[in-house]
C-alpha cells in the first residue's frame, strides 16, 4: 500500500510541476477581460468561438466557418489546424462558457503540459536519468524559440504542435525499435494523425527530419532497414487518417492565396537569422514584426550540443548503452537542422516547394529544440557522471529560468473591446488566406460579374502614380470592361484634374470640381490597335498640377471593373441571400427564377469539388463567378420556375470515404488491444482465485 501510494504521490507531483511551468510560459499573456495587442491572438480567438458555433451546426470534423466574416462562410477549419480548433471550442463550449479567453489560455496550457510530460519520457528513453529528464524537458519548454512563440505570436497551432511533437517523437521510436507490439502502431499513427491536423508546418519538417535520422541510423545497422518499413506503415495510416484534411489541402493548396508566400526560395530566407543571434543569446530580442526576427537557440542547448561534440571526439561515454549508441545520430541531426536554419547559401531553391511550406526558414528551429534538448540532457549526464541528485535538479532549474527569462516580452493590450468581439468574432486577419487566388488561376473563373482592385490598395485610399496590374485573361471575359471608382473628394481641389493611364497610354481625363462624393467611369479599351502586342496590363492615376508637389489624399470607397454581363442575365448574390436561411451545416435557399436569368450567384466561396450543390433536389454542377474580391459558386437556374437550392461544404468525398474506413480499422484494432488486456486481467484474477481456493482447502 505504501508503494502504491508513494507512487501515486510521484504522478500528482509530476503533474503539478509541468502544469505549474506550463502556466508560467502563458503568464504574459494570461488575461481573462483584455484580449493582448498581437495579431494572430485575435484571429485564433475569432476561430475559438466560430468552431464553438460550428459544433451547434453539428460540424465533425470542423471545416467551415460560420459567421460570415467575408460576407460568406469561410472553410477555415478545412484548410487550417482543424485539431486545435476542435479542442480549443469544446472548452469553450463545456468548461468556459462564457469566456473565449480562457478557453484559449487553458488550450495553450494544454499543449504545454503535454510536450513537458512527453518531453520527460523521451528524455527518460534516451539517458535513463529522471534529474535530466525534468531538466532537459524543462529546456524544451522554455527555449528561447518556444517562448517566442507563446508570447511574441501567440501561435495557439503552434504551440500545441510543439506540445504534441515529443509525443510523436517518442511513439515513432517506439515504433523503430519495438515494430511487433500493435499498441505502438495505434498510438504512433493517432499521435501523427494529431500533428497533421494541427500544424502542417511542423508537421512536414518532423516528418523530414525523423525521417533522415532513420535511415542513418538503418544505413549504420544494415539489420534496422526493415525496421523503416514498420515506421512507415504507422505513418501511412496516420496519413490515411487524415486523408479527409490532407486530401483537398494537396488538391487545392497551390491555388490558394496563402500559396503565394510559400513558392518562392527568395521570401523563405529574407528573414534569415543572424548567425551571432543564433548563438549568442540576447544579442536582439525576437519581436512580433519579422523584420526584427532575432531568435536565438539559448545557452543551455547549445552547451549540450558541444558537450556532445567533445565526447564524440573524444570517444567519451556514459554508463547507458542507448544514449551512447543514439548521441552521435542525434549531434548529425542537429547540426543539419542548424545549418538549415542559418545557412547563408541559397540551397533552398534546388528543393520541392513543399520545403516552403513554413513561410520562413526560422520556423526550423522548432526541430532545433528538441534535438537539442536531447543532448543536453547526454550532456549534463556526462558532467555530472551520472550522479544527479535533488540538489542539482533544484539549481539546474533555476539556471534554466533564468537563461531564457530575457525573452519573456512585456504585452499590450489591443484596442478591440471583449464584450464587442464577442458579440461578432469575425476574423479581421487572414481572411481571405484559404480561398482560391483566382487572379493567378484564372481558369476557375467561368463568369465574372465585377472585379475588384481594392485589394492591391493600402489604407482605402487613392494610391497616385501607383501602378494597379490587370489579367489579361479575366478582361477577355468582359464585352466592354469599365473602370469604376467611387469615394470623396474631402477637400477643395479646383483647377486640378487627374489623368488615367493604361500602360502609360492616357485613356481618360477628369476634373476637379467640387468636393463630395463622385462616381468616376471610363471605358477600359485594351484592344485597341497600340495595346494587342501585350498579355500584361497596368493602369494608374496621375494628377497634373504644375502648383502642387504632393497630390491630395482622396479616400476611396470602392474600385472595380464591370461591364462583363448583362445584370438581366444575373441574380446578384445579394438578391439571393435574402431567400436563403441557414438549417445546421446546409444553407437552403427559395427563390422564384425569372425566364432571362442564366446565372445564380450563390452565397458561399467556390471550391471545386468540396461542395455539394442541389437544385430541386438534384445535385448540379458549379463554377466560378468572380463577384468583386470574391470567387462565388454559381449554378445555372432552371428559368420561370421556383428553386430550391441546398449547399453544402462537405470536403472531397473519396477521401472522407477513405478516412472513415481507416478511422473504423484503427477503432477495431483498439478493441482488439483492450478485450486482450481485460482478457488478461481476467486470466491473472481466475488465476489467484482457484490458488486462493487450493490454500482454503489445505488448511
Amino acid at each position: 500500500m505504501f508503494l502504491i501510494n508513494h507512487e501515486w504521490k510521484s504522478k500528482i507531483l509530476f503533474f503539478l510541476f509541468y502544469s505549474f511551468i506550463a502556466a508560467s510560459l502563458i503568464s504574459p499573456i494570461a488575461t481573462e477581460n483584455y484580449i493582448p495587442g498581437i495579431a494572430d491572438y485575435v484571429n485564433h480567438l475569432a476561430s475559438i468561438m466560430q468552431a464553438k458555433m460550428a459544433f451547434a451546426e453539428g460540424q465533425f470534423p470542423l471545416r467551415i466557418a460560420p459567421l460570415e466574416s467575408l460576407g460568406y462562410r469561410y472553410p477555415i477549419f478545412q484548410f487550417y489546424s482543424p485539431t486545435t480548433y476542435t479542442v480549443a471550442g469544446l472548452i469553450y463550449q463545456f468548461i468556459t462558457p462564457k469566456n473565449p479567453l480562457i478557453a484559449y489560455k487553458l488550450t495553450m496550457w494544454l499543449g504545454l503540459l503535454i510536450g513537458g510530460i512527453y518531453m520527460n519520457r523521451l528524455v527518460y528513453w534516451f539517458v535513463k536519468s529522471k534529474p535530466a529528464a525534468i531538466l532537459a524537458s524543462l529546456t524544451y519548454l522554455t527555449s528561447p524559440y518556444f517562448i517566442i512563440v507563446i508570447n511574441n505570436f501567440a501561435d495557439l497551432s503552434e504551440i500545441v504542435a510543439l506540445g504534441i511533437l515529443p509525443a510523436v517523437i517518442f511513439y515513432t521510436l517506439q515504433r523503430f525499435l519495438y515494430p511487433a507490439k500493435l499498441k505502438t502502431l495505434l498510438l504512433t499513427s493517432l499521435s501523427w494523425y494529431l500533428l497533421i491536423t494541427t500544424h502542417i508546418v511542423t508537421f512536414f519538417y518532423s516528418a523530414f527530419f525523423l525521417g533522415i535520422l532513420f535511415l542513418i541510423v538503418a544505413i549504420a545497422n544494415r539489420k534496422r532497414f526493415k525496421n523503416l518499413l514498420h515506421v512507415g506503415s504507422a505513418f501511412g495510416l496516420a496519413l490515411l487518417l487524415a486523408m479527409w484534411y490532407l486530401g483537398p489541402v494537396n488538391l487545392l493548396g497551390k491555388y490558394l492565396i496563402i500559396n503565394g508566400t510559400m513558392s518562392d526560395p527568395l521570401n523563405f530566407m529574407i528573414f534569415k537569422p543572424v548567425f551571432a543571434n543564433l548563438i549568442f543569446p540576447g544579442a536582439q530580442h525576437f519581436q512580433e514584426d519579422l523584420i526584427y526576427n532575432h531568435p536565438s537557440i539559448g545557452w543551455v542547448m547549445l552547451m549540450g550540443f558541444v558537450i556532445s561534440i567533445y565526447a564524440i571526439m573524444h570517444r567519451l561515454t556514459i554508463q547507458n548503452k542507448r544514449a551512447n549508441y543514439w548521441l552521435p545520430f542525434f549531434v548529425i541531426l542537429f547540426s543539419i537542422a542548424f545549418l538549415m536554419t542559418w545557412t547563408p547559401f541559397n540551397f533552398w531553391k534546388w528543393l520541392p516547394h513543399i520545403f516552403f511550406v513554413g513561410q520562413y526558414n526560422w520556423r526550423l528551429l522548432g526541430q532545433v529544440i528538441w534535438i537539442g534538448a536531447l543532448l543536453f540532457g547526454w550532456g549534463i549526464c556526462w558532467l555530472f557522471k551520472n550522479k544527479l541528485d535533488l540538489r542539482h535538479t533544484v539549481i539546474g532549474i533555476l539556471l534554466i529560468v533564468i537563461s531564457t527569462s530575457a525573452y519573456f516580452p512585456t504585452i499590450n493590450n489591443s484596442n478591440i473591446n471583449l464584450t464587442e468581439f464577442l458579440q461578432k468574432p469575425l476574423l479581421i486577419y487572414n481572411n481571405t488566406t484559404y480561398s482560391i487566388n483566382f487572379i493567378k488561376n484564372p481558369q476557375f473563373v467561368k463568369h465574372i460579374d465585377t472585379m475588384n482592385i481594392d485589394l492591391l490598395m493600402l489604407g482605402n485610399r487613392l494610391h497616385f502614380n501607383e501602378k494597379y496590374a490587370i489579367t489579361k485573361a479575366l478582361l477577355d471575359y468582359a464585352y466592354k470592361p469599365i473602370i469604376e471608382v467611387e469615394g470623396i473628394i474631402p477637400i477643395d481641389i479646383k483647377e486640378q484634374y487627374m489623368i488615367a493611364l493604361l500602360n502609360d497610354q492616357e485613356i481618360a481625363r477628369f476634373t476637379f470640381k467640387k468636393t463630395g462624393k463622385f462616381h468616376w467611369t471610363f471605358p477600359l479599351s485594351y484592344k485597341d490597335a497600340s495595346f494587342q502586342n501585350t498579355d500584361k496590363f497596368h493602369f494608374q492615376f496621375k494628377i497634373v498640377d504644375p502648383t502642387t508637389e504632393i497630390p491630395p489624399v482622396i479616400p476611396i470607397e470602392k474600385m472595380y471593373i464591370s461591364g462583363f454581363a448583362s445584370p438581366l442575365d444575373t441574380m446578384d448574390v445579394v438578391d439571393v441571400k435574402k431567400h436563403c436561411q441557414l438549417n445546421k451545416a446546409i444553407t437552403h435557399c427559395e427563390l422564384n427564377i425569372g425566364k432571362d436569368i442564366k446565372i445564380l450567384e450563390l452565397p458561399i466561396l467556390y471550391y471545386p469539388k468540396l461542395l455539394q450543390i442541389k437544385l430541386n433536389g438534384k445535385v448540379v454542377p458549379y463554377y466560378g463567378v468572380m463577384k468583386g474580391s470574391y470567387l462565388l459558386a454559381g449554378i445555372t437556374p432552371e428559368p420561370s420556375t421556383a428553386n430550391k437550392v441546398d449547399i453544402e461544404f462537405r470536403g472531397l468525398v473519396w477521401a472522407n470515404l477513405l478516412s472513415f474506413i481507416f478511422w473504423s480499422i484503427w477503432g477495431i484494432l483498439l478493441l482488439k488491444i483492450i478485450y486482450e488486456i481485460i482478457s488478461i486481467r481476467i486470466h491473472f484474477r481466475n488465476v489467484k482465485l482457484a490458488a486462493y481456493i487450493q490454500n482454503t482447502k489445505m488448511e
